[in-house]
């Protein structure tokens, strides 16, 4: 917990705002390997909404279309 801790304060620090320029999620189950069920999706739901906001593969205004969305249901 301390480094991420440390870089939560750094952004802070350098004038990112908690809920607009990043989201700080607290998993208490969290590991490495990701082991429960609920701790595993949150991880891919977050990591999915970070890719849809911030996802250099594709920008809208370059003229192509998106690319295919994988249906984890």
């Amino acid at each position: 917990m301390e480094q991420s801790d440390t870089l939560v304060d750094n952004l802070k620090k350098s004038g990112k705002v908690e809920g607009k320029d990043f989201r700080y999620i607290v998993q208490e189950q969290g590991t490495h390997n990701l082991p429960y069920d609920d701790v595993h999706i949150q991880w891919i739901e977050e990591a999915y909404a970070w890719l849809e906001k911030y996802n250099p593969a594709y920008i809208p205004s370059d003229g192509d279309s998106a690319p295919a969305l994988v249906d984890f249901d």
